[in-house]
């Protein structure tokens, strides 16, 4: 491997560091386009490999805390305002809306919710 090359390997290598923070703040669908880029760079280039290898357990990580943390703000919302809070809170998985379907509608109707949303 030359220089040029090697620093073009090193140059692609910093790019997907960069970018490693935005990715964990992607919708799923978004997270995996982004993984499967980042496996196919890391199938080309020995540097981003290394990188990959490295990095993949913290941004499995790190996303799923986003998802749970996202998913009991919105499970709050909901026991302290109704199935009427979900649409401001998107799904961390897609981005899209939470439905608002009957049988979560059904959930927050039972009498013990109601005692814990008056206090």
């Amino acid at each position: 491997m030359g220089p040029v090359q090697m620093i073009a390997y090193l140059r692609q290598a910093a790019d997907l560091q960069r970018q490693y923070g935005q990715a964990l703040e992607m919708p799923e669908a978004e997270y995996s386009e982004w993984l499967a880029n980042l496996q196919a760079a890391a199938n080309a280039n020995p540097l981003v490999g290394m990188f990959v290898s490295s990095l993949r357990p913290a941004v499995d990580k790190t996303q799923a805390m986003t998802v749970n943390s996202a998913m009991a703000v919105a499970g709050l919302a909901v026991m302290q305002n109704g199935t009427d809070a979900l649409p401001s809170h998107p799904d961390p998985t897609t981005g899209h809306r939470l439905p608002t379907n009957k049988p979560l509608m059904a959930l927050n109707s039972n009498p013990a919710s109601k005692s814990q949303k008056n206090r």
